[in-house]
């Protein structure tokens, strides 16, 4: 499984496609099971994530800065 994360999404009436990305990395890992793979747009994305579960995040072209992160 493919989620798709840009700035210009939308986490209410986005899916998570290609078409219709969310909007925050939060909402992706929301709706991530485990073993799904999240692709980031380039951007700047503020948020406080807390990674609890087995994805693959990938920045889709160009740089993506987060901040801050915890893994656990």
């Amino acid at each position: 499984t493919v989620i798709y994360v840009a700035t210009s999404g939308n986490d209410i009436s986005g899916d998570g496609s290609l078409t219709k990305p969310f909007q925050t990395i939060s909402a992706a890992l929301s709706a991530a099971s485990a073993n799904t793979t999240i692709k980031i747009a380039p951007g700047t994305y503020s948020e406080n994530l807390v990674i609890n579960k087995a994805v693959w995040l990938y920045a889709d072209s160009g740089a993506v800065n987060v901040f801050p992160v915890t893994i656990n």
